[in-house]
């Protein structure tokens, strides 16, 4: 919306809720998660937003909401690294146990040591899934290419600090320029991992299709 500006007034804005249901879901309840998904994007501080809710047949729901240039990027930068191999299936998943067990008594959400623990955890993690077996490093141009990618994930969690690594595996800090996406809650930021493996495989569906020449099934 940015090319629609006038002289005097700002560019308009455009908030936008989109849900992902499975195809058998009564069409009520996708229409609730539609509007749900829209009232998040209007409740995002600034709005101009954007919210995604992938709702899956085990009645789990995962959600992000963020403002456009943000939460789309970052969600199609994950995508790409599930599509070339940098993500394994099953990291999102793994990173919500862990939470799971070193949340606060009582899920404070304040409890800043806790969560930087979490944080570092969740490093710990990411650098294995991607790491090892060590053949995985190969998707990757340059070990300079892995502690970019890594960083600009565990940039995306709350909260700012780096976590305690040992430099061998850290490096150097990256400039701030490395890191352009806002910081979100560590729990927003394994939904978004959840979305975009969801995303990420149905375009390899939709390009087998293409692939093939055959319908994409679903």
């Amino acid at each position: 919306m940015k090319g629609f500006i006038s002289k005097d007034n700002p560019s308009p804005s455009l908030s936008v809720g989109i849900a992902i249901v499975h195809h058998l879901e009564l069409l009520q309840e996708a229409l609730s998660s539609a509007r749900t998904a829209e009232r998040r994007a209007k409740s995002v501080d600034g709005k101009n937003a954007l919210a995604i809710i992938v709702s899956k047949r085990s009645g789990e729901d995962y959600s992000s909401a963020g403002q456009w240039d943000d939460v789309d990027r970052f969600l199609e930068e994950l995508i790409g690294s599930f599509r070339r191999g940098l993500l394994p299936k099953g990291t999102a998943y793994e990173l919500r146990t862990m939470v799971q067990r070193l949340a606060p008594p009582g899920g404070d959400s304040r409890d800043r040591t806790g969560r930087a623990v979490m944080r570092t955890d969740a490093w710990r993690i990411l650098y294995r899934k991607m790491t090892v077996p060590r053949e995985k490093q190969t998707a990757l141009t340059g070990e300079d290419d892995l502690k970019k990618i890594l960083n600009q994930l565990i940039a995306r969690i709350e909260p700012g600090e780096e976590p305690a690594l040992p430099a061998s595996q850290v490096g150097r800090r990256l400039p701030d320029d490395t890191m352009p996406f806002r910081p979100v809650p560590i729990e927003e930021f394994i939904d978004e991992l959840i979305i975009a493996e969801f995303l990420a495989d149905a375009r390899n569906l939709a390009a087998a299709g293409q692939t093939t020449g055959e319908g994409v099934r679903v």
